[in-house]
């Protein structure tokens, strides 16, 4: 019987009971070239051209800066936060329901406890890829997503992903990398 890898640091891979090597499911592993990966699955998470970011300002904020960094990249952005009306200067929608089209993927910086629900309500909006900001996710939202199809990229900060340079998420990018986490 196969187990399934830390959730924290994986995307769709089971580990084998006789080997200490990840097994992805079909598409899901990382893009190798002479060894070296050339685009994580965190990374070609980014690579949707639209993306609903879900908060709550009300309780533990919204995800400012991944939002602003994934407009900055010409992706096509809508907030999702019931607890005001607008975010950045663009109106706020209150669920997956009321944005004015499909979107690819959802990014959740949510309280732990609602992460579940929100991985139930991308499934129901038929989004079938969620990134749970790191130390987000929980059993309950890994067994929401694996029963309703949902592909997750969790333990990880979405900002480091999308921001360049010399600054504290590059620094980020730069230790997990080191770390053979990114």
């Amino acid at each position: 019987m196969r187990q399934p890898v830390r959730a924290v640091e994986s995307v769709l891979a089971w580990q084998s009971p006789n080997s200490h090597e990840p097994v992805y499911l079909p598409g899901h592993a990382p893009s190798k070239r002479g060894g070296a990966n050339v685009s994580t699955t965190h990374e070609s998470f980014w690579d949707h051209a639209s993306f609903a970011f879900v908060g709550s300002s009300g309780t533990k904020g919204f995800p400012k800066l991944s939002y602003g960094a994934a407009k900055e990249r010409g992706k096509k952005v809508f907030a999702v936060d019931g607890t005001v009306e607008e975010i950045e200067g663009d109106r706020a929608f209150p669920d997956f329901e009321a944005l004015p089209e499909p979107v690819d993927a959802a990014v959740l910086e949510v309280p732990r406890e609602e992460t579940a629900d929100w991985v139930g309500r991308a499934a129901d909006a038929g989004i079938r890829e969620v990134w749970i900001h790191m130390n987000r996710d929980t059993p309950e939202a890994l067994a929401v997503a694996d029963e309703r199809g949902v592909t997750l990229h969790t333990g990880s900060c979405a900002v480091m992903y999308l921001t360049s340079g010399f600054n504290v998420h590059g620094l980020h990018r730069w230790i997990e990398k080191l770390r053979g986490r990114y």
